[in-house]
């Protein structure tokens, strides 16, 4: 299973200005490094939590379908907006399209997934790799100050300030602390388990 980037998200979830103001900057000094800081702390959200935050587009990667049509094709980095396309490689080595009609998505779980409708089965597929591939798209959505929940942000405005603040390693008591503990504790009720 692997995962590629198609199109990324269009914005960050946090503005330079919301970033300068938790901060306390008022001028535009320290731009170039609260910049790439904005950048940082999503990529973390989004790793910690196993969610796409404003709304992006994956290609997701199988080597074959499950040879069951009870078994789900498990779709990763929710929350999922939509399945574009499901792309496979047939016996004979010819790129197909399986039917929207033909699969059922739900993605209204923690762990969106994909099986095949009532009466239907996987497709058979080329035994190559990467014979699968299934375009979603996923995000919270491309309106962040709307969209993202509230905690999530707080805790990219906290894990920000430390940055900025420390930029490496805190040292407390013998334990080094590169993230503040607040920042995972409100990442937390958003994490997906893997099961």
């Amino acid at each position: 299973m692997g995962l590629n980037l198609v199109t990324a998200a269009a914005a960050e979830p946090l503005t330079l200005q919301e970033c300068k103001d938790w901060l306390k900057v008022d001028d535009a000094n320290d731009d170039s490094v609260i910049e790439p800081l904005i950048s940082a702390v999503r990529e973390y959200a989004e790793a910690f939590t196993a969610r796409a935050l404003v709304t992006q587009t994956w290609d997701l990667f199988l080597d074959w379908f499950p040879r069951s049509s009870a078994i789900p094709i498990r779709l990763p980095m929710p929350p999922l907006q939509s399945v574009t396309s499901i792309k496979y490689i047939d016996p004979d080595g010819v790129e197909q399209t399986w039917a929207p009609a033909l699969y059922t998505v739900d993605g209204n779980v923690t762990r969106p997934r994909v099986v095949p409708a009532f009466n239907e089965v996987y497709p058979t597929t080329r035994q190559v790799i990467n014979a699968v591939t299934i375009r979603i798209v996923v995000g919270y959505g491309s309106n962040p100050e709307q969209d993202i929940p509230r905690e999530i942000k707080q805790s990219m405005l906290t894990h920000l300030g430390h940055l900025y603040e420390h930029r490496e390693s805190v040292i407390v008591g013998t334990n080094a602390t590169p993230v503040p503990f607040t920042t995972d504790n409100l990442l937390y009720p958003y994490r997906v388990a893997s099961f």
